[in-house]
């Protein structure tokens, strides 16, 4: 499971930021304070990996002047309860801009103590081009490790250990001893259930191998403490079926998001699929309906494997996207006839919607059909029209026509 790493080297470049926050950085070190870059944006360029979003830490410096300063600068708008948090939209670029939550005096190494792992406790002083790592966290980034800052702190927020899985997976590095030893000691049942969805689904849109990701979750207790019972998750065969599913992705993320619980998902029953669902508030992302499509999953996608079906196909189709339901047939079950299934709906011209209907409720009411009649008499012909028995709306109004209610 632990990757087999060798030493990266590590350069020491200046972070390319834009020109205006390096001037603001500047004229905060004019004012008496120090303005650091701090977590992701440092460590993703250490590692040459692009990062989107810059946070800013702001040391030596009161709140009241720091918001002056950055009143001058941008646009600063207050974020957070507990801490003096902005974000700051300058020129055409929204950073955060906080106070450390060790004290505006407290000095840069007490605030990298309090940040859960090494390599995200380096800061970086855009002002004189100097690195920060009181941690050795560029010697851990080079030595591909997972290591705490400080142990009393990681143990303060109990969302850090899926973060720690979740960084194994993304970075391929390996989870330092202590630090499995320290996870699997902390109590995780009071982590908001939104934040778990999410560490699981970083793992699978960030990681090239999920699968790591998920043996990280089960050794470090995430998966025992958190839910009741979770089937297959943790064999083999599941877990290469997510990295093969990576595969698959669309620019659609709300697909990519119900693949993975699609995929993950499919030992359950339908029950049990809907509790662990239930646990984690899955419902829609991105107008894709997770839970619609995970349990369509479960009804449909085995047989799409097995079966070569105008009948199915067309069933399928009417209880979700068909090209859905076969991508995750052909993930899981890599010999099967999803791919044949799915070759044969675009030819039928229902790999994304259902089969077209051939009669209407206003076709019905002309031939004296009412009230509820009408959409029980929809239902009989349309089931015969998924069967193939009728095909045309003159073979539906004659069926129709000897329609009797039950």
């Amino acid at each position: 499971m632990l990757w087999n790493n060798t030493n990266m080297s590590i350069s020491l470049t200046p972070i390319p930021l834009p020109s205006s926050i390096v001037r603001l950085c500047s004229v905060i070190r004019e004012a008496n304070g120090r303005a650091f870059v701090v977590g992701g944006a440092v460590r993703d360029h250490l590692l040459q990996l692009p990062s989107k979003d810059i946070d800013l830490e702001v040391h030596g410096i009161e709140p009241d002047r720091l918001l002056e300063i950055l009143r001058h600068h941008g646009k600063p708008n207050p974020v957070g309860k507990s801490f003096d948090i902005w974000k700051l939209s300058i020129t055409k670029h929204v950073i955060d801009v906080a106070l450390p939550r060790s004290g505006i005096f407290s000095g840069i190494t007490e605030a990298c103590r309090r940040r859960d792992l090494t390599l995200n406790s380096i800061a970086y002083d855009p002002a004189e081009e100097t690195y920060h790592d009181p941690f050795d966290g560029i010697s851990d980034l080079a030595r591909k490790l997972l290591r705490a800052t400080d142990p009393i702190f990681f143990a303060e927020d109990p969302l850090r250990v899926l973060r720690v899985a979740q960084f194994a997976s993304r970075f391929q590095f390996e989870i330092d001893p202590s630090l499995i030893k320290l996870c699997q000691q902390q109590d995780l049942r009071s982590i908001a259930k939104e934040r778990v969805a999410v560490e699981f689904e970083k793992c699978w849109i960030k990681s090239k191998q999920p699968s790591v990701g998920i043996q990280y979750f089960l050794q470090l207790g995430v998966v025992e403490q958190y839910f009741e019972e979770w089937p297959g998750l943790s064999d083999p065969l599941l877990q290469q079926s997510l990295d093969r599913g990576k595969n698959l992705f669309q620019e659609n993320l709300g697909w990519n998001m119900a693949l993975f619980w699609a995929i993950s998902l499919h030992r359950c029953t339908p029950p049990q699929a809907e509790k662990i669902m239930d646990r984690m508030h899955l419902f829609t992302y991105r107008q894709f309906n997770i839970r619609q499509a995970v349990l369509s999953s479960l009804a449909f996608s085995k047989m799409l494997a097995d079966r070569d079906s105008s009948i199915l196909r067309r069933q399928a189709a009417e209880d979700f996207r068909l090209d859905f339901l076969c991508a995750v047939a052909k993930t899981i079950w890599t010999n099967g006839l999803a791919q044949q299934n799915l070759t044969k709906a675009i030819l039928e011209g229902i790999e994304n919607k259902p089969l077209p209907r051939i009669i209407q409720g206003r076709d019905l009411m002309k031939l004296n059909i009412q009230g509820p009649d009408v959409g029980s008499c929809l239902r009989f012909l349309r089931k015969q029209q998924i069967q193939g028995i009728l095909s045309s709306r003159e073979e539906a109004l004659n069926a129709a026509k000897r329609w009797r209610p039950s």
